[in-house]
């Protein structure tokens, strides 16, 4: 069984998973996630993945993407590039 440490608002597992109580944060291969999910080295992900329409969202960091449903038929990719330029395409789905 992992090592698992606890104090008031944070549990941890051998530096591999953290959940912080009180921020309601997640982190995996981090101590200090900065989004609900905060995952640090590779995802493999099997099963559907489901996005939703939400709030629009823009990379903060260079190097980094994200992805918006716009509509029902319209898909928003955004990538910051690596000197900090946003890039954006719209994909239509048929």
């Amino acid at each position: 069984m992992a090592n698992r440490t606890r104090d008031t608002a944070n549990l941890v597992s051998d530096n591999n998973l953290y959940v912080n109580i009180t921020t309601d944060k997640v982190g995996i291969g981090t101590t200090t996630p900065t989004s609900k999910l905060h995952v640090v080295g590779n995802t493999l992900i099997t099963g559907i993945t489901t996005i939703g329409l939400a709030n629009t969202s823009t990379p903060p960091n260079s190097s980094q993407m994200s992805f918006e449903l716009t509509s029902d038929t319209n898909l928003r990719i955004k990538v910051r590039d690596s000197q900090g330029n946003l890039k954006t395409a719209d994909i239509t789905l048929a």
